[in-house]
């Protein structure tokens, strides 16, 4: 079948129409049309045959299936966004949490460090009378340079040991200080003097640092602040031999 050139300018100015429409400026892009780059060439090209400079024959539908193309990459982009927007929010709730959980585990462990310290410098020093002032000093020390927490309290106090070997809290010789060092019992129940720092029967001593954590991501705010507490016991270091 012979195709009149007739014809094949009747569809390429038909084509042209189309692709006109397609690319007209619309109100759904604030006012510019948003045709994809094949489009755009294909109404060049339609342009060029409409002004007398020679072209092929176009297939029948070439335009058309450009056209489909171009809505349905539109569709799929759209698509994106909203599954973009329904995972947004529990990622960010995910990456929150593992903030949040990891500046709480790097608390637990300075709290600990710092309560290890503050019993080897008790243990070294026994019945110094400035054993409990440097022990808070060096727990201070370590904790101080960190605001995640907030120390409340340091306890300084005697252990008992059972027959098996079990070490119990004396509530008895029990010493409260806060983190400047400052007594909360005056005088208080077990001075350093005291202390026994024989060899082979000196006491044991433990340090506990009651600290509060509070939560930095605010999705956890409601959980409240945490308060917990960073334990060490040692045996005091002999005097005497």
């Amino acid at each position: 079948m012979i195709i009149e050139p007739g014809w094949n300018r009747f569809r390429t100015l038909i084509s042209l129409k189309a692709c006109e429409i397609v690319t007209r400026p619309s109100r759904r892009h604030g006012g510019f049309a948003i045709p994809s780059r094949h489009a755009t060439n294909r109404c060049a090209s339609l342009r060029s045959c409409m002004s007398g400079i020679p072209c092929g024959v176009l297939p029948a539908g070439s335009f058309m299936q450009t056209v489909m193309f171009s809505r349905a990459r539109r569709r799929t982009r759209g698509q994106t966004m909203t599954e973009f927007a329904l995972v947004v929010p529990v990622l960010m709730l995910l990456i929150m949490g593992v903030l949040d959980g990891a500046l709480l585990m790097f608390s637990v462990g300075t709290a600990r460090f710092a309560a290890a310290e503050g019993s080897r410098v008790a243990s070294t020093l026994g019945n110094a009378a400035t054993t409990d002032t440097q022990a808070v000093q060096t727990i201070r020390d370590n904790v101080g340079t960190t605001r995640l927490f907030t120390v409340t309290e340091v306890d300084i106090y005697k252990l008992n040991q059972d027959g098996n070997g079990n070490l119990t809290p004396d509530p008895t010789y029990f010493n409260r200080y806060a983190l400047d060092g400052t007594p909360m019992t005056s005088p208080v129940p077990w001075p350093p003097a005291q202390r026994n720092v024989g060899n082979g029967t000196s006491d044991f001593i433990g340090i506990t640092v009651n600290y509060t954590y509070t939560w930095k991501a605010g999705f956890f705010a409601p959980l409240g602040p945490i308060r917990t507490t960073a334990v060490s016991y040692v045996r005091l270091e002999p005097q005497s031999y």
